[in-house]
């Protein structure tokens, strides 16, 4: 038995068609502010934004100036290394603000909100891989694609082993996907479809105990049950196609499967998003119908509870304070600034600073039922504070990305940042590679 084998491990059944993986541990974070399931009309948002911190190493040749009208779908910069990927315009509206930030990077462009005007795209007949990737590209609907290992935008030319659609949530106070699945059943399932294109390998839909979406004959169900990280994507990857340096997956949001099935249906990107409003800084958590990479003071507007609250992009457990929705968030958590939560959730940027001395790990079985599937918390824990990548690497750091460990710097008395020191470790290792 290696050193991973026999930790915490799963039970696999089966529930008529379905896999049903059970995850054993886990913490179940209980806190004020969860929403309910029934999903509001859209709300009015005046500004959107592209946030250039979540596509990391991009180098951006912007086609786009202050002041100009675009449609929703047109093209706003491409990346200077890799031409083939285009970034489009979420909404349609007038460009407000371009932010630079080191080194020619993109901190944000900023978009005020005007009207529906949107490019038309060519919708494939007969879809394959060629055509598929081809809209994809054009649309900037490839971004919905990332990859295990570390965590980057999809590579065109390369193939995956397998591809994961994400559609359940345990991170504290997320939404439920089963609503908006049930919503957007026929987007769903034609985006589900067409993933198959793009792999000679399966398609996994892995969904919630209370869930059971329909997916097309081609794409395969599991169910996983269990309490957070039962819902994170590096759990279902662990448990169905583990990944390492020969074996990449690429995985995928229910939303953007959700977005690809209207841009199949349409020949239009999808340009709203179906946002969980949570936490104690709001009176009223729900979900809303929102412009992708909305405002997220327009989101949560007069149910706020007084002005001294923090806005967050995702959840208290992971997210970051922000004036927009980031890319790959369908979550806003509002925290007021007295709250106990906040004060845990700022004890990770007060510590930032003093990453390169991380305190020392006392184990115990806290860390054992917060760390991801697979991984003996003491010893990798200690091997990404040593810089220690090859041990690191050994130990299953190539199955992880940062949200993989949130909930394990959230339990540790020493207010470490686990995922900072995760991907600088990643980074070593894939620069090695």
């Amino acid at each position: 038995m290696s050193d991973r084998e026999g930790k915490r491990p799963a039970s696999l059944t089966w529930e008529g068609y379905f896999l049903q993986v059970h995850i054993r541990g886990g913490i179940d974070l209980r806190w004020e502010g969860k929403p309910i399931d029934t999903i509001e009309d859209a709300v009015v948002a005046r500004s959107v934004a592209l946030m250039g911190e979540d596509y990391p190493r991009l180098r951006p040749v912007i086609d786009v100036a202050i002041g100009q009208a675009v449609r929703a779908g047109e093209r706003l910069f491409t990346d200077r290394h890799r031409p083939h990927l285009t970034f489009t315009a979420p909404v349609a509206g007038t460009i407000r603000a371009i932010s630079r930030g080191a080194r020619r990077s993109l901190d944000s462009i900023i978009i005020d909100v005007e009207d529906e005007a949107a490019v038309e795209f060519d919708r494939p007949s007969r879809p394959d891989r060629m055509t598929m990737q081809s809209l994809l590209l054009q649309s900037g609907c490839w971004q919905s694609f990332r990859t295990r290992p570390f965590g980057r935008l999809a590579d065109p030319r390369q193939a995956p082993d397998a591809i994961f659609v994400t559609a359940t949530d345990t991170a504290p106070l997320a939404g439920d996907p089963a609503p908006v699945i049930r919503r957007f059943e026929s987007w769903f399932r034609l985006g589900a479809e067409a993933l198959r294109h793009l792999t000679d390998g399966p398609v996994y839909v892995c969904h919630g105990a209370d869930a059971s979406p329909a997916v097309p004959e081609a794409v395969k169900a599991v169910c996983f049950a269990g309490r957070h990280p039962a819902g994170l994507v590096g759990t279902h990857i662990h448990h169905l196609n583990p990944v390492g340096v020969n074996r990449m997956v690429w995985h995928i949001g229910y939303q953007d499967v959700i977005a690809l099935g209207c841009l199949l249906d349409t020949g239009r990107i999808w340009t709203r998003r179906v946002v969980a409003l949570t936490g104690p800084g709001t009176c009223s958590p729900r979900l809303v119908v929102a412009p992708a990479g909305a405002n997220l003071k327009d989101l949560f507007g007069a149910s706020l509870t007084g002005p001294s609250v923090q806005l967050l992009s995702g959840s208290p457990l992971g997210g970051t304070v922000e004036h927009f929705l980031r890319r790959y968030d369908v979550q806003a958590t509002a925290i007021p600034h007295r709250h106990p939560l906040r004060r845990s959730f700022l004890m990770r940027y007060l510590t930032s600073f003093n990453e390169q001395f991380p305190a020392p790990l006392i184990p115990n079985a806290v860390h054992e039922r917060a760390a991801p599937c697979g991984i003996l918390p003491a010893p990798f824990l200690r091997a990404i504070s040593t810089g220690d990548v090859e041990t690191a690497a050994k130990l299953g750091a190539l199955e992880l990305v940062e949200e993989d460990l949130a909930l394990l710097s959230h339990v540790d008395g020493s207010g470490t940042d686990y995922g900072a020191l995760l991907r600088a470790t990643l980074d070593e290792l894939e620069e090695a590679i």
